[in-house]
């Protein structure tokens, strides 16, 4: 491995785990209003974009159509979203 290598290699691990210890923060202080940081993410990222298929959700966020799919189930659960369809005929969220 080159030393430029290595140094992105450490970087990269320094930007993951600096992000891990950021969302348990977020998580801490969302936790009493029943949220976990990715949800709240996906509820801000609906605020404001508005109505949306949820491919386009998906890919403004940077997440497989299936991992938005699992991702909205418990904010439908819990009434914070709804689905419907938007004038194209796209199921969105």
């Amino acid at each position: 491995m080159s030393d430029l290598e290595a140094a992105l290699a450490c970087n990269c691990l320094a930007i993951r785990q600096a992000a891990r210890h950021v969302t348990q923060i977020y998580d801490q202080h969302l936790a009493p209003a029943g949220l976990r940081t990715t949800q709240f993410s996906v509820l801000a990222r609906l605020d404001r974009l508005g109505p949306v298929a949820i491919h386009e959700l998906a890919a403004s966020l940077v997440m497989d159509r299936t991992t938005m799919g699992r991702a909205l189930r418990p904010l439908s659960a819990r009434a914070w979203l709804r689905s419907g369809l938007v004038r194209t005929g796209a199921r969105a969220r």
